[in-house]
C-alpha cells in the first residue's frame, strides 16, 4: 500500500468515527491527514507529517474560534420543570415519620416529606423530585405561567 493510501485511509477512518462523536474536530483531523496524503506527491515523509500535523492543528484552531463565536451572545435554555412536579400521589405506607413509599405512575416510589410528615393527610402532591426521591406536601407547588 503506498504512502498516499495510508493517509487516505487514516482520514476516512477518522472521518468514519467523526459520525461516532458528532464534534466536528475528528473532522478537522482528517482534512490534517487529508493535507498529508496530498504532501505525500510533493515531499519526504517527515515533511508529510509536519505538514498534516499543521494543516491539523490549524483546522482544529478555526473550528474551536467558529464554535466559540456561535455561544457567543446564545443564551442557554432554561431547565425544563419536572413534568412530575404538581402531579398526585397515594400514600402506600410510611417507612418513618417522613419517609414513604407513594404510588405514581403504577409503581411504587420512595418519598419524603418536605415539610415534615403529616401521616393523616390524604392528598399528597410532588413538589420536587432528587434523583429517584420524591419530595411530596400537602400541597401542591403554585403553577408558573
Amino acid at each position: 500500500m503506498s504512502i498516499l493510501m495510508m493517509w487516505l485511509v487514516a482520514a476516512l477512518v477518522l472521518a468514519g468515527l467523526e459520525l461516532l462523536s458528532g464534534t466536528l474536530y475528528l473532522l478537522a483531523v482528517a482534512c490534517g491527514l487529508v493535507v498529508g496524503a496530498l504532501a505525500s506527491l510533493l515531499v519526504s515523509v517527515p515533511a508529510q507529517i509536519i505538514c498534516a500535523a499543521l494543516a491539523a492543528v490549524i483546522a482544529v484552531g478555526v473550528l474551536h474560534q467558529w464554535r466559540a463565536r456561535r455561544q457567543i451572545g446564545r443564551m442557554p435554555p432554561a431547565p425544563m420543570p419536572g413534568l412530575d412536579i404538581g402531579q398526585r400521589v397515594s400514600i402506600d405506607s410510611w417507612t418513618d415519620q417522613i419517609h414513604a413509599r407513594v404510588r405514581y405512575r403504577g409503581t411504587l416510589w420512595d418519598a419524603e416529606a418536605a415539610r415534615g410528615a403529616v401521616p393523616d393527610a390524604n392528598a399528597w402532591y410532588i413538589v420536587a423530585q432528587r434523583g429517584n426521591l420524591l419530595l411530596i406536601d400537602i400541597l401542591p407547588p403554585p403553577h408558573h405561567s
